[in-house]
């Protein structure tokens, strides 16, 4: 059984946040929305990051 942890994008009124859990106070990026690329860099973020996770699992 894996242990890794991913990544998941929360989304509010005001901005983006990447998290381990859905605990918002548990950020490790915040991206705010007033910025035009807030989204693309977020899920960007949250989808290599994930990504690595799967190949270390696949590889370990």
């Amino acid at each position: 059984m894996s242990k890794s942890i991913y990544l998941t994008l929360v989304e509010s009124d005001e901005e983006y946040i990447l998290v381990f859990s859905r605990d918002k106070s548990d950020w490790i990026a915040r991206f705010d929305k007033s910025w035009s690329e807030a989204y693309k860099w977020a899920k960007n973020m949250q989808n290599l990051y994930n990504q690595s996770m799967d190949h270390e699992i696949k590889y370990i």
